[in-house]
């Protein structure tokens, strides 16, 4: 038989195929087996789907004045949704098990994430920072409700994997359906990471307690910021750390803000300094209650002449001072006022009662800034007889003779008989809430008594605030030095009543005597400080 040799085109192609069979096998060697590829890529795909909804959820409460009501602060978080499309329910209930759920991923603005399985994230929280209804205040101290693996937790996500034998999927909103073990069943604050093939991602108390004190300390340093600023370059006189509800002491530069809000609902007096103008009412010439009256038409245009010829006039203001500002003991409960008087009444007794009417809403007096005499006070004035506004008012009787004058100095106290009822207190706050100088939500949940401040005199040739900060192996390193530095406390200790004891031990060291560094970065487990610059060293 004859057989006809093959070309040299054919012998080509025979070669390259063997070659490409050959890379090939060696190929599918090198790959490793689907057994070890397939679970690590689900793994990475599930954690992955996890750390981006609970990057979705911190971000939620960071932003949430911003997002979704200014009026209050961050931390809060959305309830669960009902189904898969992830709206959030308008509000839940640990009482009735609604505040597990499904991940309302369409409200965080994510994708509908889904685990390796397809499955899409559940997600439960502690009541105490949902978003309705609000727990008030909600702050560092704000204790929570949910526990994952015995550890306090204020929210958990949860990818349920793959279906288990005896799980059908088709009632979206049934836990049993899709998670396992305590995680599934009726309580809805505990939970555990070993359950069937769940996988979970924690949002821990302390977790959140930072991003929401980072928050609130980079607002309260920008509004300290703009006070400066517009105080040549002066911060508050503060309020002494063992007295959080007290007074800003004169020279004080390590302690609590001194916040004033304003409940409109509550008129109080909170000036230090005020400008009211007067109105005389009630005077008698005789000194008795049978003399008579000087008309109130010839009150209105003072000066006054009386009938025995004398003239009572006093100039259209006073200045007034709650208590004595040369005397910080003096009481809290006086109103110190003085005037002049352009003419007395000769040879008689007579009585008088002057009308005062506070004006207090912001915005409408003037303001004196800090200065080495006291902290920032408001000058307010007062408007006729009647208080205007429903503010409050004062009327006080004065008897005087006519040896003595018109007093130069007069001296009003709260057991004075008036005619009308008067808180006088001093009430002298620094920081504005209602004046747009801090957010409202800032006092709203009680961060001014959790967040500390300390500035020093360094830009008037002072030493300034040392910094240090602790690296990975425990060792100590400066960082730096600053003028002005908000220190946020962390969870109280539990035998920490006062604030001021929440502090990190190098902390409260700083904050007491300004001669040690403020620790940036305090060790764990313990202190759980949040060190934030305002200002730094120039």
């Amino acid at each position: 038989m004859h057989h006809s040799p093959l070309s040299a085109h054919a012998c080509r192609g025979q070669a390259a195929l063997a070659l490409l069979l050959t890379l090939c096998g060696a190929a599918l060697l090198l790959l490793p087996r689907p057994s070890a590829q397939g679970p690590a890529v689900a793994e990475t795909r599930t954690r992955a789907a996890l750390a981006e909804a609970r990057e979705a959820l911190l971000g939620y409460a960071a932003a949430y004045p911003d997002r979704v009501n200014a009026a209050f602060g961050p931390g809060y978080l959305p309830c669960p949704a009902r189904d898969g499309r992830g709206v959030a329910s308008p509000a839940c209930a640990q009482a009735t098990g609604s505040t597990r759920g499904r991940l309302p991923w369409h409200t965080l603005r994510t994708n509908d994430l889904r685990d390796a399985s397809g499955a899409g994230l559940w997600y439960a929280l502690s009541e105490s920072h949902r978003y309705n209804p609000k727990t008030e205040p909600l702050n560092a101290a704000t204790a929570v409700a949910l526990e994952v693996d015995g550890v306090p937790a204020v929210a958990v996500v949860i990818a349920p994997g793959a279906a288990l034998a005896g799980q059908a999927r088709n009632r979206v909103d049934d836990p049993r359906s899709f998670l396992e073990g305590g995680n599934a069943d009726d309580d809805v604050a505990r939970y555990a990471s070993d359950a069937g093939n769940d996988r979970l991602a924690v949002i821990t108390a302390r977790d959140l307690r930072r991003v929401i004190a980072a928050r609130a300390l980079a607002e309260l340093a920008r509004g300290l910021r703009r006070w400066a600023a517009r105080h040549g370059d002066r911060y508050p006189w503060l309020v002494p750390l063992a007295t959080p509800a007290g007074t800003p002491q004169v020279g004080l530069r390590r302690g609590w803000l001194p916040v004033h809000h304003f409940d409109g609902a509550t008129p109080q007096p909170f000036v230090s300094a005020a400008s009211p103008r007067w109105a005389l009412h009630g005077v008698r010439i005789g000194g008795d209650t049978a003399s008579p009256l000087l008309s109130e038409e010839c009150l209105r245009r003072m000066p006054c002449r009386t009938p025995g010829g004398g003239l009572v006039a006093l100039d259209g203001t006073a200045q007034c001072v709650w208590g004595d500002p040369a005397v910080t003991s003096a009481p809290r409960t006086q109103l110190r006022c003085a005037w002049t008087a352009a003419a007395r009444i000769a040879g008689v007794a007579y009585d008088y009662a002057l009308d005062i009417a506070l004006d207090d809403a912001d915005g409408d007096v003037p303001v004196r800034g800090p200065d080495a005499f006291g902290p920032r006070r408001r000058a307010v004035e007062a408007h006729g007889f009647a208080p205007r506004g429903g503010r409050p008012a004062l009327r006080i009787t004065i008897t005087a003779r006519a040896a003595s004058g018109v007093p130069a100095t007069v001296v009003i106290e709260g057991t004075a008989a008036t005619t009308g009822l008067f808180a006088i207190d001093d009430l002298r706050y620094d920081v504005d809430v209602d004046a747009g100088e801090l957010p409202a939500w800032l006092v709203r949940n009680g961060w001014h008594r959790h967040i500390a401040f300390a500035y020093a005199p360094c830009a008037a040739g002072g030493a300034c605030l040392a910094l240090e900060r602790r690296d990975a192996q425990g060792g100590m390193h400066s960082a730096g030095a600053a003028r002005a530095v908000l220190i946020a406390a962390g969870a109280p200790a539990n035998d920490a009543v006062e604030p001021s004891a929440w502090f990190g031990e190098a902390n409260r060291a700083a904050l007491a005597t300004g001669l040690t560094p403020f620790r940036t970065a305090p060790p764990r487990p313990g202190a759980d400080d949040v060190v934030h610059v305002v200002e730094w060293a120039r």
